[in-house]
C-alpha cells in the first residue's frame, strides 16, 4: 500500500467513515507489517532517525492521548497500529530522503519540467502533484513551469502564467517560489490562490502565509482570508472571503445527471490519466455537487464515485480500469 492510499484510509478511520472493505484493507495492512522483518537503520544515520521518530512519537502520542480522554468504550487498538505503521513508513521516508541527497546527482528530472492546462475545457481545472508532493491545480488556458534538475535542491521554483491554486508540502529547509508577472511569492504557509493576468496579480490566502515581493523588495506578507492586488506598481491589500474565490478549482468536480462515460473524459482532462469502462458503466448517471474541494488526487475521487455505480477501480501506473456490476 503507498503512503497515499494509506494517509486516505487513516483519515477515514480516524473519522469512523472506513467501510468494511477498507476496514478488512487496513487489517491486511498491518498484518503485513506484524509478518515483515523490523526495520534495519543504515549506522550512518542511526542518531538522526532516532531523533527523528521520537520527535514524531511524542506529537502523535499527545493527540492520542487527546483523544482517548474524551472517548468513550472506544477501541484503540487499531489506531496504536496504525500510530506504529506511521513511524515505520516516516523512519523509511527519512532514510529515502537521506540517500536521495546524498545520490541526487545520480538520477535527474528532465531539465525543464511543463504543465499546461490550455487543452483542458475552459471549465476545467488540471490537477498536478510536483515532485515534493505540493498539489497544484491549474485553472483551465494557465501554464506552470519549473526547472527539473534544480527544483527541490536548495529550493523549489516554479513560474505561472495564468491562474492556479497551490497547496504546498511544507519543507522549512527548501522555500518554494512562485514567479508571477512582476511578483515573487515566497510560501511560509500552505494554500493559497494566485492568478497572473498582464502586469496585474492577484494573491489569495486561503490558509497559512506567503510573504509577496517586488524586485526583492516586501510588499505584503498575507495570511488567511487576505488579498494583495498588485498593478501598475501599485499594490491593494484587503481582507476577503478566500473560499469563494478558489472556487473554480471545483468546477470539473461537479457533476449533475451526467453519464459516467462524460465523467471519465472529465477527469482524464483533469489528471492526464486514461480510465477504461468496463462492463455495464458507460451510461450510469451521477450527481454529485459540494462534495469536493478541488485538491482530491484522481483516488480519491474515484474511491468516492465507484460506490455509487457499484463498482470499482483498479491502477496501472497512469491507466485506471474501473469495472462492476454498474447501476441496474
Amino acid at each position: 500500500m503507498d503512503n497515499e492510499r494509506l494517509s486516505y484510509l487513516l483519515d477515514k478511520y480516524e473519522q469512523g467513515l472506513c467501510s468494511v472493505a477498507e476496514q478488512a484493507e487496513l487489517d491486511d495492512f498491518y498484518h503485513a507489517l506484524d509478518a515483515g522483518d523490523p526495520l534495519e537503520l543504515p549506522s550512518h544515520i542511526q542518531t538522526d532517525i532516532k531523533d527523528y521518530i521520537s520527535d514524531r512519537y511524542k506529537r502523535l502520542k499527545a493527540i492520542i492521548d487527546d483523544q482517548q480522554q474524551g472517548a468513550k468504550k472506544k477501541d484503540h487498538t487499531v489506531f496504536y497500529k496504525i500510530a506504529a505503521a506511521v513511524f515505520v513508513l516516516a523512519a523509511t521516508g527519512f532514510i529515502y530522503y537521506q540517500i536521495q541527497r546524498r545520490f541526487s546527482h545520480v538520477t535527474k528530472l528532465p531539465a525543464v519540467a511543463s504543465y499546461d492546462a490550455m487543452a483542458a475545457r475552459a471549465t476545467s481545472g488540471r490537477y498536478v502533484r510536483l515532485p515534493d508532493s505540493s498539489v497544484v491545480v491549474l485553472r483551465a488556458g494557465s501554464n506552470l513551469k519549473m526547472d527539473g534538475a534544480g527544483f527541490n535542491v536548495a529550493t523549489r521554483s516554479v513560474n505561472l502564467v495564468g491562474e492556479a491554486y497551490f497547496d504546498i508540502h511544507h519543507d522549512k529547509d527548501k522555500p518554494f517560489i512562485i514567479t508571477a508577472g512582476p511578483l515573487k511569492v515566497t510560501v511560509l504557509g500552505t494554500a493559497f490562490n494566485i492568478k497572473e493576468q498582464g502586469d496585474s496579480v492577484t494573491v489569495t490566502v486561503t490558509r497559512g502565509k506567503v510573504r509577496v515581493e517586488r524586485a526583492d523588495r516586501t510588499i505584503a506578507v498575507l495570511t488567511k482570508d487576505q488579498q494583495l492586488v498588485y498593478a501598475k506598481s501599485e499594490a491593494v491589500q484587503q481582507q476577503v472571503a478566500s473560499a469563494a474565490i478558489a472556487k473554480w478549482m471545483v468546477s470539473g468536480l461537479q457533476f449533475k445527471g451526467e453519464s459516467l462515460r462524460d465523467i471519465a473524459t472529465k477527469l482524464q482532462e483533469r489528471y492526464g490519466v486514461v480510465i477504461n469502462l468496463e462492463g455495464k458503466l458507460n451510461d450510469c448517471r451521477i450527481t454529485i455537487t459540494d462534495t469536493f474541494n478541488g485538491t482530491e488526487s484522481i483516488e480519491e475521487v474515484l474511491n468516492f464515485i465507484c460506490p455509487i455505480v457499484n463498482a470499482s477501480f483498479a491502477k496501472s501506473g497512469t491507466n485506471y480500469t474501473i469495472s462492476g456490476q454498474g447501476c441496474e
